[in-house]
């Protein structure tokens, strides 16, 4: 009979975790956004939330998307300001192709890439 420690017992937890969600989507990214444009896209979540529609289930699975159609689609044509604005961290899972797109980007634009992505979400035109 093995004897096990709460330290490994943890441990043994932590790999089993880890096994059930490989291949899921294992890579993760930085982004950062206006707090504005972050806010309207939790305000579209909701919104569709409140009409039954249940296609994304968070706001991470709304910038997959828009990394996705961007990915296929090419880069929308929308002007942003750069005003003195607050913005907001976050870091979403994306799969191996999608994290390849993203460093494959010009790194000095990349957040303004996606607020054109966001901006273009939320208009309809994505």
């Amino acid at each position: 009979m093995e004897i096990i420690s709460a330290k490994n017992k943890a441990s043994n937890r932590n790999d089993k975790k880890i096994k059930s969600k490989e291949g899921l989507k294992p890579y993760t990214i930085a982004v950062r956004l206006k707090s504005t444009l972050y806010d309207t896209l939790v305000n579209c979540l909701s919104a569709m939330h409140n009409v039954s529609d249940y296609r994304f289930g968070s706001v991470s699975d709304i910038l997959r998307h828009i990394l996705f159609k961007m990915e296929q689609n090419g880069f929308p044509k929308e002007i942003i300001s750069d005003e003195g604005a607050e913005y907001k961290d976050s870091a979403i899972k994306v799969t191996p192709e999608q994290k390849l797109f993203w460093q494959n980007l010009p790194a000095h634009n990349r957040r303004k890439i996606l607020e054109k992505g966001v901006i273009a979400f939320t208009k309809g035109k994505l």
